[in-house]
């Protein structure tokens, strides 16, 4: 479990979060059983790296390498706890990366084509598990590091998943409603050999929420028989979970509210709070904070920029 933590605590690349992952990983350390603060850390590390920051900084050059960010971070948590570099080796690199080419015809005529990604990271502890992003800026770069971050995350939780993450280079706001559905389903099929709910669990994402998830639902059963747990994030009457749609933004609120209770409580009330983005995790968030009642003298900004469901 340390060296876990240390992964995942190192794997943040900003010291404010890092701040935040130091407070929230005390649970984990011997002597503390606060279940409230392990949730806050699943919290922070669901934003540790923001996409948008993992497209624009993946290929930065840290040290004078073409280290990806994460990968420079966990290797300087490693070196720290003198990890053997075989073994680091094979903890860095993914399992499996995919990519595929998805030609499907648009409602004007015309043949397009779009590139998907599927990046699995390390099943070591179990199936793959992580979301489907529907964005321009998605990249082969970009899948490797959050997939990483989907498997720290749960070995820092002792969970029993692998992580992954994929997607497809597309602004969803450029596809209609059909389009949408032909290219959700396309994906699946070109990926369902390594999809599954004991292989690789997909989820929804940035720019992909519960409907994208019934079509993938739908596809996968479609060429391996019915199986409502293929993917994760789907609508409740559909086989889905209650609470899922505003879980991350829970985690959120629960890392804000141990950090707030413990460095921050004599200087609580008054105080302005801001959630960049109003989409499934800021707004969930937000109520979450609004409703809290160490918070009820608070005022939540949010600043609605992010990209819809």
């Amino acid at each position: 479990m340390h060296r876990a933590a240390a992964f995942a605590l190192s794997s943040c690349p900003s010291q404010s979060v890092a701040a935040t992952w130091r407070g929230a990983l005390s649970a984990l350390l011997p002597g503390s059983s606060s279940s409230a603060a392990t949730l806050s850390a699943v919290g922070a590390a669901s934003r540790a790296t923001r996409f948008a920051s993992t497209t624009k900084d993946a290929s930065t050059d840290l040290h004078n390498d073409s280290t990806l960010p994460t990968e420079h971070y966990v290797k300087a948590a490693a070196e720290r706890l003198q990890v053997d570099p075989g073994i680091m080796k094979g903890i860095i690199t993914p399992d499996r990366e995919l990519t595929v080419q998805l030609v499907m015809s648009m409602e004007n005529g015309e043949l397009e084509q779009f590139t998907g990604y599927r990046v699995q990271h390390n099943d070591a502890l179990g199936p793959f598990k992580g979301g489907v992003i529907y964005h321009p800026d998605v990249n082969i770069q970009s899948m490797r590091n959050l997939a990483s971050l989907n498997t720290y995350k749960a070995a820092l939780l002792n969970l029993p998943f692998g992580g992954s993450k994929g997607g497809v280079a597309i602004d969803p706001r450029d596809l209609t409603d059909r389009e949408l559905q032909r290219l959700s389903r396309k994906w699946v099929q070109a990926l369902a050999e390594v999809l599954g709910p004991k292989t690789d669990i997909p989820s929804s994402d940035i720019g992909t929420a519960e409907r994208h998830m019934a079509w993938m639902f739908d596809q996968y059963s479609k060429i391996n028989g019915f199986s409502p747990a293929c993917v994760t994030g789907k609508p409740l009457d559909l086989h889905g979970c209650h609470g899922r749609d505003t879980a991350g933004g829970k985690g959120v609120y629960v890392a804000a509210r141990e950090m707030a209770i413990a460095s921050l409580a004599p200087k609580i009330e008054h105080s302005t709070y801001v959630v960049q983005g109003f989409g499934k995790i800021g707004g969930s968030a937000s109520q979450f904070l609004h409703g809290e009642e160490l918070f009820a003298h608070c005022f939540v900004l949010c600043f609605a920029h992010c990209f819809a469901d």
